[in-house]
C-alpha cells in the first residue's frame, strides 16, 4: 500500500467529481464526499466503508484515507482547512468521528442545500465570496457534526509520521533501512518501527516495498524498460526478491502485469 503525505495551501477546494479514486494519502485538511449517485470503496485509518449514494464521507486531519473506484459515481469533494473555522477547534484537535461515514445524509434537506449553495459560489467573484462560502461551510459542519458520534484522537506525533513519510518517498529506490532514518532524522528506529505498526498496520519493509512496487507499475505501463531494468531502478537488489514483493501485493508477476495491460490496450485500440 503506497501512501503519502499530501501538502495542500488551498484553504478550501470544492470541486464536482465522475470518478473517486486515490490512494492512501494524509494532509492537514479536514475531507468530504457526497456522493450524489453510485458507490465508491473507501478507508480511513484501516476501517474499510462503501460510499453510496447519499451518503457523506468524512476524514479529519492527519487520518490516513484513500479511494477505490468501485462503480460509475458521480460526487462532490471537499476540502478545507481546520483553521478556517476556530468554532470546530476542539473538535478538530482533540477528536476524530467513530465511523467515517454519514448514511443517507441527504435525508437532511439542509446539506443538500448548503452543499448546492456552495457549488454556485464557488464559481462566483468578487469582495465577499470567501467569506460568504466561509459560512456556508460552517453551517455544512454544524450539520454534519450533529449527525457524527465522535471519540477522543490517539496521540500521535503528526510531524514525525510526516517526516518519516516524506523521507521514505525521497529514498525507497536506495538501499534503504531502519538505520539510515535513524541518523537522518535523529528518531530511534524502534519508535519509526512502532509508528510504522501503529499507524500505517504495516512493517517497514513492506512499506518500502509498496512503494517500489508501486513506482515499478508504472514503468511496467508505460515504457519499454526490461524487468530487470526496473526492478534494480525501483530499489531493489535481486530480480528474485522484486519478483516476490510484486507478487505479494498485486497478485501476479511483473510479466503477467505488462502482458495483461498490453491485451487492455490492444483491447481499447481502434481496428
Amino acid at each position: 500500500m503506497r501512501i503519502y503525505y499530501e501538502k495542500k495551501d488551498d484553504l478550501f477546494y470544492i470541486q464536482h467529481r465522475s470518478k473517486l479514486a486515490c490512494d492512501a494519502h494524509l494532509h492537514h485538511h479536514v475531507e468530504l464526499v457526497y456522493m450524489i449517485e453510485g458507490n465508491v470503496k473507501a478507508a480511513v485509518d484501516s476501517i474499510d466503508v462503501i460510499i453510496s449514494t447519499g451518503d457523506i464521507f468524512i476524514s479529519f486531519p492527519n487520518q490516513i484515507h484513500s479511494y477505490e473506484e468501485y462503480d460509475g459515481n458521480n460526487s462532490i469533494i471537499l476540502i478545507f482547512s481546520p483553521d478556517l473555522y476556530p468554532e470546530y477547534k476542539h473538535i478538530f484537535s482533540s477528536k476524530v468521528p467513530v465511523s467515517p461515514i454519514i448514511k443517507n445524509a441527504s435525508q437532511n434537506k439542509k446539506i443538500s442545500m448548503l452543499l448546492e449553495q456552495l457549488s454556485v459560489e464557488k464559481n462566483k467573484n468578487g469582495e465577499f465570496k470567501n467569506a460568504i462560502m466561509r459560512g456556508y461551510f460552517l453551517i455544512l459542519l454544524g450539520e454534519i457534526f450533529q449527525m457524527t458520534t465522535f471519540e477522543n484522537i490517539k496521540t500521535v506525533n503528526i510531524d514525525t509520521l510526516k517526516s518519516i513519510l516524506i523521507y521514505c518517498m525521497q529514498n525507497y529506490t536506495k538501499d534503504i533501512k531502519l538505520s539510515d532514518l535513524e541518523q537522518e532524522l535523529h528518531i530511534s528506529r524502534y519508535y519509526i518501527s512502532h509508528m510504522f505498526s501503529s499507524r500505517l498496520k504495516m512493517g517497514f519493509n513492506s512499506y518500502i516495498n509498496s512503494l517500489r512496487v508501486s513506482d515499478a507499475s508504472r514503468e511496467l505501463r508505460n515504457t519499454d524498460k526490461s524487468i530487470s531494468e526496473i526492478a534494480y531502478g525501483s530499489g531493489f537488489n535481486s530480480l528474485r526478491s522484486f519478483n516476490r514483493a510484486f507478487r505479494s501485493i498485486t497478485g501476479i508477476t511483473p510479466s503477467q502485469y505488462r502482458k495483461n495491460i498490453g491485451s487492455t490496450k490492444s483491447d481499447n485500440s481502434e481496428p
